[in-house]
């Protein structure tokens, strides 16, 4: 947690200027995968220290199998992170080749428990199947222990023949153990490999294990798939919705995931499922965008005669984790939404304003809402009885300053403002002409006007000058009067109160 308020926090401290909202966008998905790969490394240390302690393993190695403490720390331990991370697995392997482990809840196809997994080296001599699959007790980890049971050693601790699943594996040559003794670090992350159960690719965070003698004493991991990565990539940046796209790139250039679905990964030749490099991957706007390569934290790329924004940033911790964040943002919008400084915003809903395609504001109002200026802002207001305000006959294509169909238009340049109705003009004059007939005995003042409530009625809206007789002072008001429109020929149209 303390890491990734870090991480925010540069990100709210760097973040200036319109390109603020997609620093903070990829700073905040960058922190929760940061905070998902921080998770497995205080219950690594737990293993660590209970092996370093004496407190489970033996000084014969290969006892593993049958010692129940190590089975209920794994069992705490694997708890313990569901609330945090979904967690492939957690386990332990040591060079008999034993291997005892759990499966997070909902991790494999069996179903959504915990399940455990176990295989005795010294029992095995790696020619057959050895390594077993055991339904547990939720509440206690513990398998079953009745019927016709093997019972070990010590007499308290055994498991039913009846286990679901067998498999031929030797944790010595899988690619989390042997990668574990080649780095100098204690505590490292894997290279991306293939899951052994069920073919997918993921990381696992190690931690070498000694004993209380110093002597090695085993690997114990935690291992994430990538998919899991991934869902967290897509629900951050959604191209259906915004247009924006995010991946995340390893230092070879292998992807490790993308917003955008079958991208990152991708069965090959032999039906496995493996990383796809950037570099030729089956997303134009990735590749274009990886190969223009740069370091900038902001940068311009155009695909296909469309541009966009490019933010990159670089996840790296003292594990020896490297990743390279980069995110795309269209410069123009898709329907409902708008640009907030640099990014696409959706439309706020409760202003019934929306957007079309290709534009940067959120200046169209919603179906069933005509829009009006209020204070120097346009504003959306409902249409009669849900009417259709595109039902005016309003000409669309007219001059610049016409007023679209349904919207009101300011008053603020009479001489440029004009409102076409039944195909006929209605030009700013004639309004003011007709609203000093209809207001001669006033003191008022237009200040804005437009179609009112979908019914081709034109809509004053005026300062009114009255006296209050009471205290015989002048007080100002603000009301509206709708008015019938009589087309005729432009500039001398007729209007009677309506």
């Amino acid at each position: 947690m303390a890491r990734r308020a870090l991480l925010l926090a540069g990100a709210l401290a760097a973040a200036s200027g319109d390109d603020g909202l997609l620093q903070i966008r990829l700073a905040t998905l960058e922190s929760d995968i940061d905070a998902l790969l921080t998770v497995p490394w205080p219950p690594l240390a737990v293993t660590a220290q209970v092996f370093a302690t004496g407190l489970v393993g033996s000084s014969v190695v290969g006892d593993l199998a049958s010692d129940d403490d190590l089975r209920s720390t794994l069992w705490l331990l694997i708890r313990s992170m569901r609330a945090q991370a979904a967690v492939y697995m957690i386990y332990v392997g040591d060079e008999n080749g034993t291997f005892v482990g759990y499966y997070g809840e909902g991790q494999t196809s069996r179903g959504g428990d915990f399940y455990y997994t176990m295989l005795d080296g010294p029992a095995c001599d790696f020619s057959g199947a050895c390594r077993k699959y055991f339904d547990v007790d939720q509440t206690s980890g513990q398998p079953p222990c009745d019927g016709d049971a093997e019972v070990y050693a010590d007499g308290a601790f055994c498991f039913a023949d009846d286990y679901y699943d067998v498999a031929s594996y030797d944790p010595r040559a899988r690619p989390w153990y042997a990668g574990a003794l080649e780095t100098a670090a204690t505590a490292s992350w894997s290279d991306v490999y293939i899951f052994a159960d069920d073919a997918a690719p993921g990381i696992s965070a190690v931690d070498r294990l000694y004993d209380a003698a110093g002597h090695f004493a085993g690997v114990a991991a935690v291992d994430y798939k990538l998919s899991q990565i991934e869902s967290l990539v897509a629900a951050a940046y959604n191209y259906s919705e915004d247009g924006s796209v995010a991946f995340i790139v390893e230092p070879d250039g292998d992807l490790i995931a993308a917003s955008l679905p079958n991208v990152a990964l991708a069965y090959d030749s032999s039906g496995t499922l493996k990383q796809v490099p950037a570099a030729t991957c089956g997303a134009p706007l990735i590749r274009a965008a990886y190969a223009h390569g740069g370091d900038s934290a902001l940068d311009l790329l155009t695909v296909d005669g469309a541009q966009y924004w490019i933010l990159r940033s670089v996840l790296a911790d003292a594990f020896g984790l490297r990743w390279n964040f980069t995110s795309l943002h269209p410069t123009e919008c898709p329907a409902g939404y708008g640009l907030a400084g640099l990014a696409c915003a959706q439309c706020d809903p409760e202003d019934h304003m929306t957007s079309d395609a290709g534009s940067t504001r959120c200046d169209t109002c919603a179906e069933g809402y005509y829009k009006y200026a209020k204070d120097g802002e346009d504003r959306c207001a409902a249409c009669a009885d849900a009417g259709d305000c595109d039902d005016l006959g309003l000409d669309p294509d007219g001059p610049t300053s016409l007023v679209h169909v349904g919207f009101f238009g300011g008053f603020a340049d009479p001489d440029n403002a004009s409102l076409s109705v039944g195909g006929g003009l209605l030009e700013a004059a004639a309004i003011a002409a007709m609203a000093a007939d209809h207001f001669n005995a006033r003191n008022a003042t237009i200040v804005d006007w437009g179609v009112g409530a979908c019914d081709a009625k034109l809509q004053l809206t005026f300062h009114e000058t009255r006296t209050v007789a009471s205290e015989g002072i002048p007080a100002y008001y603000d009301a509206n009067e709708f008015l019938d429109v009589v087309v005729g020929p432009a500039a001398s149209a007729r209007a009677g109160k309506g």
